[in-house]
């Protein structure tokens, strides 16, 4: 008769430091879609908003002749990029072929549907004008308010650069 040999089963010290680092990687991705997603949503938004406030400026130089503004329709959660000398109808998006316009919650801003806007001072109207050398239209610093849910974030366009700052996230007032 042989001999019974009991051996005990037991994970490895590298075994259960490998599982640790599996769930702390699962976590970090997970646990952020759990939490607000309107922050998010807001953060995304306000890198839209320069990206295409950039082009806008980089346009305005390339087209010297007749510079872009950034034209704002607060009551229908969107903006759009327009001639100077037409500023009801956007220009032509490179890319799409389509009008060179974002609605918050459709198209390219399809994820952004609880971004709304706060006030804008654009020198008194809903138009960010830049002129040939990409600065602003307006003497005085440019600000453009998002909100999301309870948050808001302020971009504050430089007159003399044209250049955009994002702010960070804050409570509404």
């Amino acid at each position: 008769m042989k001999p019974v040999v009991y051996v005990s089963r037991a994970f490895s010290y590298v075994e259960v430091m490998a599982t640790v680092i599996v769930v702390g990687i699962a976590s970090a991705v997970v646990i952020p879609t759990l939490g607000d997603t309107t922050q998010t949503q807001l953060t995304k938004a306000a890198e839209l908003l320069v990206a295409d406030l950039a082009f806008a400026q980089v346009e305005s130089i390339s087209h010297s002749d007749d510079p872009r503004a950034m034209v704002f329709d607060t009551a229908n959660g969107r903006y759009y990029i327009a001639a100077m000398s037409d500023t009801a109808t956007p220009i032509i998006n490179p890319v799409t072929k389509g009008n060179y316009e974002v609605r918050w919650g459709s198209n390219r801003a399809h994820a952004l549907s609880a971004v709304s806007f706060g006030t804008i001072s654009a020198d008194g109207d809903d138009i960010l004008g830049f002129r040939q050398y990409g600065q602003l239209d307006q003497t005085e610093n440019a600000t453009i308010e998002i909100r999301a849910g309870g948050n808001q974030i302020t971009i504050t366009l430089d007159a003399i650069t044209g250049e955009s700052t994002i702010g960070s996230v804050t409570a509404i007032p």
